[in-house]
């Protein structure tokens, strides 16, 4: 799980996602938003990565059999008025 933020998003959306995706045994990677209610889920799958874009629900951890709700992710985060999770 790795939390975006405004000055390293782009190396993190390219590069990071790049060197995660070569480490064999990694099954999903969250990336957050630090600003506003927003996850995506990256999962390795048979035909390669797909990703899974969130902003309200719950995100599947299918590597773990679980679902977390995004507001329980959220709950203790700071975020400008209007971005609260539902």
């Amino acid at each position: 799980m790795e939390v975006l933020s405004e000055a390293t998003q782009r190396i993190d959306r390219r590069e990071k996602l790049f060197a995660y995706t070569q480490i064999p045994s990694l099954q999903e990677y969250l990336r957050l938003s630090q600003s506003r209610v927003e996850a995506e889920l990256h999962r390795r799958e048979a035909a390669g990565c797909k990703t899974l874009h969130f902003d309200a629900g719950a995100v599947p951890f299918g590597c773990l059999g679980i679902e977390v709700p995004l507001a329980i992710i959220y709950e203790d985060v700071p975020l400008p008025p209007g971005e609260g999770a539902s």
